[in-house]
């Protein structure tokens, strides 16, 4: 058997046929459309037919250059697009081999001490949970190559930092609305006996319909239903509590032992976010790991009137209570939050529409490949769309709705 020489378009098939990203017989046939158009043309050129032609995203293709397309398959499960940063692991969305949904994949290291069944266990106990239409399950756990993953729903929408960075504070009424699916949902996990223990601005997604989902549930829950994995998981989080954020909203009592998770911990930490969505700012912003170890354990945050005046007296009094530094300070139950909060929602949904379709005159992006880099094609006068007529400005659109479209 003659072996593909490395770096042709016959290699980079080989590839993508050998982690199961292609069938062989649909590779080939890709191979001899891209000789017909390019005879010499290399893997990059290949690369990069294969995105024009919708096999890959150029994420995939860019991965597979690199050698490494058998790491975009994980289980039953394909990675499409890198996400970015989460807690304990890189986020990355995937479609299913089987259903074809999209789903949300964490990505954890290989260790020793990860016990996959005891962490199944915690899958089923989230099929045993009735849906929430603010919870995004926990779905699947597994071990492909050398890492972990974790599974989640894909959602669609922007995350609460996303909102408040690209418009500022929340108006009271979309912060009263947040606050109430945010605790109905709490309360959900908590009557089961699942608790989130993580909760932060960035794993809370508002969605076009106007829907706050928290995803990353079950996460701090893992910690808690694995008693004998313990040290493996407490080192995996005390890590992601130093290198990324997750500092930023951690109760007191989770910051001195990050397996130490109550349905009052996640109280305190839905008053962090109620308190970035009102203010624009994490209670302790700044600083070292341990300067917000200490501040969490022993510190007043800026008073919210001083960085949001207009803020009302109840909605400062219901965040002021959530983020007392003893539990028994706090709300006896969630649902407590959900009545104080009510009077401040109004009446009526905030209602996001989803965002407006491309031009279908517009062209779809070119991808011009190479290693380590994607850059977008310059367009050409023949790909341009046809010139459109001037519109009258809009008028700035107003609260929510104005803030996820970037108008204020």
């Amino acid at each position: 058997m003659i072996l593909p020489k490395v770096g042709s378009c016959e290699w980079l098939a080989d590839e993508l046929a050998q982690a199961r990203l292609l069938e062989r017989p649909q590779a080939q046939q890709l191979v001899r459309r891209f000789r017909a158009e390019e005879p010499f043309g290399d893997s990059p050129e290949f690369a990069e037919f294969l995105v024009r032609q919708g096999v890959l995203t150029a994420y995939q293709a860019q991965r597979a250059l690199d050698g490494e397309a058998r790491n975009l398959v994980l289980g039953a499960y394909i990675v499409i697009e890198l996400l970015g940063p989460g807690s304990m692991g890189t986020v990355y969305s995937a479609i299913g081999r089987a259903d074809r949904r999209t789903y949300a994949i964490k990505v954890l290291p290989l260790r020793n001490q990860w016990n996959v069944r005891l962490v199944r266990k915690q899958v089923q106990a989230f099929e045993r949970l009735p849906p929430h239409d603010a919870v995004a399950p926990f779905m699947d756990v597994g071990t492909a190559g050398k890492v972990h993953y974790l599974v989640w729903p894909f959602v669609e929408g922007k995350t609460i930092e996303e909102l408040v960075s690209s418009g500022g504070p929340l108006r009271t009424a979309d912060i009263a609305r947040l606050g109430i699916q945010l605790a109905e949902a709490l309360q959900h996990g908590h009557t089961h006996g699942i608790v989130h223990g993580l909760l932060k601005p960035t794993n809370v997604i508002v969605g076009y319909d106007g829907q706050a989902r928290i995803v990353d549930f079950g996460i701090g829950s893992l910690l808690a239903e694995n008693p004998d994995d313990i040290h493996g998981l407490v080192d995996t989080c005390s890590q992601a509590l130093t290198t990324a954020g997750m500092l930023e909203c951690a109760s007191p009592e989770l910051v001195l032992d990050p397996a130490h998770l109550t349905p009052e911990g996640d109280q305190y930490s839905l008053g962090c976010v109620l308190y970035f969505a009102t203010t624009g700012s994490y209670p302790y912003p700044g600083g070292a790991a341990m300067d917000k170890v200490v501040a969490h354990q022993k510190l007043k945050p800026t008073p919210i009137w001083n960085l949001n005046r207009e803020a009302p007296r109840p909605l400062v009094a219901v965040i002021e209570r959530l983020m007392h530094k003893a539990p028994a300070d706090r709300y006896r139950r969630v649902d407590e939050v959900i009545h104080d909060l009510t009077p401040l929602a109004g009446s009526g949904l905030t209602m996001v529409p989803p965002p407006v379709p491309a031009d279908i005159r517009t062209p779809p992006p070119k991808f011009r490949l190479r290693i380590g880099r994607v850059q977008p094609a310059a367009p050409t006068p023949a790909d341009s769309p046809p010139p459109t007529p001037q519109t009258p400005a809009q008028p700035q659109r107003r609260g929510w709705l104005g803030r996820l479209f970037g108008r204020e």
